[in-house]
């Protein structure tokens, strides 16, 4: 989350702990939430948005498209054992009750490249010591499947920008400063992957990243393992954005990271419909997941969240919210349940386990 939000968060949780209870009131349920504190991207990052909302990737982040990755015209790779790239090598055994990562044994090894519209790069092994493994920008219909990524440079092992319908699907990405990071696109879903040791400190850190997304998509079914430097997942000033079904097994090494954020802003729009659901998260330090703004409709339910809950109005509107059904944790900062959809309906426990869920 933004540290000025963490900050002030530090400051009345010292002052007052936090609040598990409060009364049931009928907020707007057109709510809306926006991403994630920690999501700034500082002036002086290479993936910073620009003012039309573009992501620079690192000048030197050597992704020609003409690089000789070995990707077919049709962009399948052929996964042949003589170009085998020792699949079972240092393959990560995830702590996620399964069905993430790559479905697949054998590896065709990889330059970074840029991807480009319409095309499918499925079983590579991809790793770029100077930039981003693989750059997606001002592209279309791009599926990246069934590969292993990292360890990558740069601001990110996969970095989308200006994009459309987009799939970063069954992979396994490590060993760089973000996992994904995502800017000013539409339609990204990042779906069944395993993301861990992911090595960014403050603010990059993150495992998946959606930053200015107006036209949403999903974050769905991923494990997240690992220590991190910022929010493990940061939706930040982003509306349309599904995260649901993940599970994170999250050390935060920053005082005021979270495993995940939705609704944080610097410029007051915190964003809307945006939906988390059947997440599972079990996090050790730093402050809890939550929620920080809405302009209408933005929905927690059916959530473990292991460390408690925060809720509150950090910068522009908090109206909308809905956060129900829920098994929660000890540790919440909720200083005003009465502004909260159906907060009477969680069930507050000692965040042992996810049992019940």
């Amino acid at each position: 989350m933004a540290q000025s939000a963490t900050v002030l968060l530090a400051l009345l949780l010292a002052a007052g702990g936090c609040d598990d209870g409060g009364a049931d009131t009928d907020a707007d349920t057109d709510a809306d939430s926006d991403a994630d504190a920690d999501a700034d991207v500082d002036a002086d990052v290479d993936a910073d948005a620009d003012a039309d909302g573009d992501v620079d990737v690192d000048a030197d982040a050597d992704l020609d498209a003409d690089t000789d990755s070995d990707v077919d015209s049709d962009a399948d790779v052929d996964t042949d054992a003589d170009e085998d790239a020792d699949g079972d090598a240092d393959a990560a055994v995830e702590p996620c009750s399964g069905g993430t990562g790559p479905r697949v044994d054998s590896f065709t090894a990889s330059a970074p490249f840029g991807a480009e519209s319409g095309q499918t790069y499925s079983g590579l092994e991809v790793s770029n010591p100077d930039g981003p493994c693989i750059a997606i920008r001002r592209q279309s219909d791009v599926r990246i499947v069934d590969s292993r990524i990292g360890p990558c440079g740069g601001e990110a092992a996969i970095v989308v920008d200006d994009s459309v319908n987009v799939i970063i699907e069954h992979n396994d990405i490590h060993d760089s400063a973000r996992g994904v990071l995502t800017a000013a696109s539409t339609a990204v879903d990042t779906l069944s992957n395993h993301v861990h040791a992911i090595d960014g400190a403050f603010p990059r850190g993150t495992a998946i990243e959606y930053d200015f997304m107006e036209g949403g998509g999903s974050i769905d079914g991923n494990c997240v393992e690992g220590d991190y430097g910022s929010d493990a997942i940061s939706v930040f000033e982003s509306s349309n954005v599904q995260l649901t079904g993940n599970e994170l097994h999250v050390n935060m090494l920053e005082w005021s990271a979270a495993a995940f954020t939705l609704g944080d802003s610097v410029a007051g729009t915190p964003g809307h419909d945006n939906y988390a659901a059947w997440n599972k998260v079990f996090q050790t330090n730093g402050v809890p997941a939550g929620v920080f703004g809405s302009s209408g409709n933005t929905v927690l339910e059916h959530n473990c969240l292991t460390a408690g809950i925060q809720a509150y109005q950090y910068n522009g509107p908090f109206v909308g919210v809905v956060i129900r059904y829920n098994i929660i944790g000890p540790g919440s900062y909720v200083p005003d349940p009465s502004v909260i959809e159906g907060w009477d309906t969680n069930t507050f426990t000692d965040g042992s386990s996810c049992d019940g869920m």
